[in-house]
């Protein structure tokens, strides 16, 4: 908890440093829309990330991402993580790699109106709960207008539980995908899947 209210403090002096830049009563940059995807299986969890930001300066600039990751003594940190702008020549991003904060900067090059960026990682996880930390976008200062998130499990773990709670579900063979669809959505915990193994 400590770690997430450094990096949240270390945000929000970034964005307050920027706030009067636009003039117009808006925060400078907004994060107004993500697509998550939390696929687990028995060692690992794959995490595949889309975030929406909107530019509300004028021109082109660069804005520092502080991005963090859950762990704990059966989450551990990333083994894998890469970042691109979308798009067709997914331009690959830095990444500055903080694991004493459990946390990455990345630094995005913002377009003039809206710029989508993505994020792949791994993390090994020994245990049967997977999360993802969504709590950090009450940082922003606002909803998200449009989120989505999916998770991926395998159709023999039982008993699962995930948040945000499903509203839809997809047999795709080997496994079952959970869909929440959220819009105007401030999260108050993280996405989170927790299950128990099937017995046969």
């Amino acid at each position: 908890m400590a770690a997430n209210a450094i990096l949240i403090t270390l945000f929000l002096s970034f964005n307050v440093i920027m706030a009067d830049e636009t003039g117009m009563g808006k925060r400078p940059v907004e994060f107004f829309a993500e697509q998550i995807t939390l696929a687990v299986d028995d060692s690992a969890a794959r995490i595949e990330c889309e975030f929406h930001f909107r530019n509300n300066l004028s021109g082109q600039r660069n804005f520092p991402v502080i991005f963090p990751f859950y762990v704990d003594s059966q989450s551990l940190f990333p083994d894998y993580i890469d970042a691109c702008i979308a798009g067709p020549d997914r331009r690959q991003l830095e990444v500055k790699i903080l694991p004493e904060r459990n946390a990455a900067v990345i630094n995005i090059p913002l377009a003039e109106s809206t710029t989508i960026w993505r994020l792949q990682y791994r993390q090994r996880i020994t245990g049967s709960m997977a999360r993802y930390i969504l709590t950090s976008t009450q940082a922003w200062g606002r909803p998200l207008e449009k989120a989505t998130y999916r998770f991926i499990v395998p159709k023999s773990f039982g008993e699962i539980v995930v948040w945000p709670q499903a509203d839809s579900t997809a047999d795709t063979g080997e496994f079952i995908e959970y869909w929440a669809h959220r819009n105007n959505f401030m999260p108050e915990r993280d996405m989170e899947i927790r299950w128990a193994k099937k017995q046969f």
